[in-house]
């Protein structure tokens, strides 16, 4: 089993755009699954940090606006700095809209459309949904979509999936776990992380990860 070791460690900070009461900020990062909820109405929201494996490490970077009250847009950069081992450079850009048609107590759901760019920038598309689920004892989020993906002159599709748990507890921190894989061109790789949060105020968030793969196909 080949096993990936890769440690996120991330910060979301809210800022306030059109209100003046602190809001919650809602960070979606270093877990693979994203969840229901957006940026709230008429904030700003910064996601930041590190993620590292033995081939190289970036500094992702996500920029989320809520200026409208169901629609959630974000710019992307894979990484402010980007390194594979043999080059560094900055990582490539992008875009996403997050649209919640479905908000209750109980069951939240959205769906969300971005475009990025590869290497030789050419752009990939991706869509997927983020249904949340509330219970007496945890929030359970899922994600499953597909990315278009430009191979030789062709797009190929990039099945992805992620289901994380993230107990209800009295305690200063949250910890959350989560199984999730990929499938393209014939290739299924499956991981599993286990992560902390801890809250320093209401608009500053601390995340961190660890990743391990489960399969052959999971990269090193």
């Amino acid at each position: 089993m080949k096993n990936i070791l890769l440690l996120g460690l991330f910060c979301s900070i809210i800022f306030i755009t059109t209100n003046l009461n602190a809001q919650t900020a809602n960070p979606t990062r270093p877990s693979a699954a994203d969840n229901a909820y957006l940026t709230e109405y008429g904030y700003s929201e910064l996601e930041m940090g590190y993620a590292g494996n033995e081939n190289g490490y970036n500094f992702p970077t996500l920029l989320k606006f809520s200026v409208f009250r169901k629609l959630e847009t974000g710019v992307i950069l894979t990484g402010l700095i980007t390194d594979n081992g043999n080059k560094t450079k900055i990582g490539n850009p992008g875009f996403q809209f997050k649209y919640q048609p479905i908000n209750n107590d109980v069951f939240v759901a959205s769906l969300v459309g971005r475009m990025t760019f590869d290497n030789s920038a050419s752009p990939i598309y991706t869509i997927y949904a983020a249904p949340s689920l509330q219970t007496n004892f945890a929030q359970i989020d899922f994600t499953a979509g597909t990315s278009f993906i430009n191979n030789s002159s062709k797009y190929e599709n990039q099945f992805f999936y992620a289901l994380a748990f993230t107990p209800k507890i009295n305690m200063p921190i949250g910890v959350y776990g989560e199984i999730f894989g990929e499938d393209f061109s014939g290739s299924n790789s499956v991981y599993a992380d286990l992560g902390i949060s801890y809250p320093v105020s209401s608009s500053f968030v601390l995340d961190t990860s660890f990743t391990i793969g489960l399969n052959e196909s999971a990269t090193d």
